[in-house]
């Protein structure tokens, strides 16, 4: 608010909002143990603020595989954001893409161990806007032991 004076443009930046989603996704097996899941999404957020409001598009594909003790899930995705005015700070609209990607492996009863299960997830997204403030990158690796009461 410091760097604006007009109370329109400090209204357009209010974040409070109300998102709505629709999704759509199936599920194809390929061969035993092995199924395709793609799925499309579209969100739109009403912000108080205009310049928060957007449309987002997004596809994904995810391969699901079991076997034996093994599962193995990996999601890839891509869309795109599309802001409905132009943010009064930066002076230009935060469209952005975004694309990513997610994997969890998952091993029952490590070490024969009942009850137990190792997990390890990695993953990877990027989104690149036309304002360059709002540009981010990430990367998360984690694993565990999980036990089943």
């Amino acid at each position: 608010q410091s760097q604006l004076t007009d109370a329109s443009e400090i209204a357009s930046l209010q974040r409070d909002s109300v998102y709505q989603r629709v999704e759509v996704e199936t599920l194809f097996p390929v061969a035993k143990g092995i199924l395709l899941k793609p799925n499309l999404q579209y969100t739109h957020r009403n912000a108080e603020g205009n310049a928060n409001s957007y449309d987002n598009y997004m596809a994904q594909l995810s391969i699901l595989i079991f076997r034996d003790r093994h599962t193995l899930i990996t999601t890839i995705n891509a869309g795109t954001r599309t802001y409905q005015q132009i943010n009064p700070i930066f002076d230009a609209k935060q469209n952005l893409n975004h694309a990513g990607i997610f994997s969890i492996y998952s091993y029952k009863r490590p070490f024969d161990w009942d009850r137990w299960t190792w997990t390890m997830m990695g993953g990877y997204s990027q989104e690149n806007s036309d304002i360059s403030f709002y540009d981010s990158k990430s990367f998360i690796v984690s694993t565990g032991l999980l036990y089943k009461f």
